[in-house]
């Protein structure tokens, strides 16, 4: 199972829950399992690897201030010196009740993923996200028996064969299946209670409008992640109170989408080639 393959599984799964749902006329977290309303959020809008400290700490006091309960900051300099420079001044700033999360993007080797992560370790983060690439699962079995910082993989898999791989080798301590790249809503599912029934936490990466109805759905989904890039494209909001996603109560997946604005986009104008 390769990404364009999910992708594709994803939108016809997705389409037949709604369907159900919408037939049953209950919302999705409700039919799915019911677990909880509202699921605690935190904000990936910002915490880039180019900022500079300075900005980094400014971003990230807003985020709190606006009721978020935690955000993700970018690690991977060069030299893990810089990371803790950026890094350390955010903790001090937001105190320790706010959640930090760092994310490497698959930068680093096993050697270089034990060294930072003790550096990290200090400053009391929420997880430390693909440390290194998604393939290695025995790398990310040997960096979490080293440190004592949640170890979070996911987002670079599609498969919940991959995640099962993961777990069984005691890999990782949060997964975060992406609903549209493990194939919709139904192997979504399926890894969110393989991690529940070996007591790990799911916290999933992208697409909130859905994944708030799915995180509701099952008792050991920690956190949803705040990244509003649909906006353009729905009329419906996820419903934040008190940094808590609230579930929608309407039938249905949870979005309503613009039919204008996908009209709009189904147009384009032909790319003429010459030769």
């Amino acid at each position: 199972m390769g990404a364009i393959t999910s992708l594709a599984l994803a939108a016809i799964d997705i389409a037949l829950w709604d369907r159900k749902t919408r037939v049953a006329g209950l919302p999705l977290w409700r039919l799915a399992g019911g677990a909880q309303a509202k699921v605690p959020v935190y904000t990936t809008e910002g915490g880039w690897l180019h900022l500079e400290p300075a900005q980094l700490v400014e971003q990230t006091l807003a985020a709190k201030a606006d009721g978020f309960l935690g955000a993700k900051i970018k690690v991977g300099k060069p030299h893990v010196a810089q990371d803790m420079t950026r890094l350390s001044p955010v903790r001090e700033a937001v105190g320790a009740d706010f959640e930090l999360m760092v994310d490497a993007n698959q930068s680093f080797t096993v050697a270089e993923a034990i060294r930072r992560a003790g550096h990290y370790a200090p400053l009391g983060l929420a997880w430390f996200e693909e440390p290194m690439p998604a393939e290695h699962v025995r790398a990310h079995a040997q960096l979490l028996a080293s440190t004592s910082i949640p170890i979070a993989v996911g987002e670079s898999m599609y498969h919940p064969a991959q995640f099962a791989e993961y777990i069984q080798q005691g890999a990782c301590s949060i997964v975060q299946a992406d609903v549209a790249r493990v194939g919709g809503i139904t192997p979504w599912l399926k890894i969110a209670h393989l991690a529940e029934a070996h007591g790990i936490a799911v916290c999933p990466h992208f697409l909130m409008e859905l994944h708030v109805s799915l995180c509701a759905a099952v008792p050991n989904a920690r956190w949803v992640e705040y990244i509003p890039q649909l906006d353009d494209l729905t009329t419906s909001r996820l419903r934040i109170e008190a940094g808590h996603a609230i579930a929608p109560e309407t039938p249905g997946i949870g979005i309503e989408w613009d039919e204008a604005q996908l009209e709009k986009r189904r147009k384009f104008e032909p790319i003429l080639v010459r030769a």
